[in-house]
């Protein structure tokens, strides 16, 4: 599930966070969500991350197991599978996990 229309909402508290897997935006691509990079394109972006943010739910591994999830998805959390959780904040049903790589 993508998070992205929340920070078109609340675009300060996002600032300065990149979305490496955003190619296009919600208001560019004229969509809710807007456009991912292909996996080739993830994977270059992800070649010098060192951290990696991640604000989900509890019911994100049901979604991640769904057909509704893109390989684009798949592959971000494969990436983000290699890297160590540092820490959880969890909120009513919302979740903030940081990772940093080993």
């Amino acid at each position: 599930m993508s998070y992205r229309p929340i920070t078109a909402e609340y675009p300060a508290q996002w600032r300065g966070i990149r979305d490496i897997a955003l190619g296009q935006s919600p208001v560019a691509s004229d969509t809710l969500y807007g456009i991912d990079v292909s996996r080739a394109e993830l994977l270059q972006r992800f070649t010098h991350v060192t951290r990696v943010w991640v604000y989900t739910e509890p019911g994100n591994a049901a979604y991640m197991a769904s057909v509704r999830a893109t390989p684009v998805d798949k592959e971000e959390m494969a990436l983000v599978g290699r890297m160590k959780l540092v820490h959880r904040w969890v909120n009513g049903d919302k979740v903030l996990l940081l990772y940093q790589t080993r």
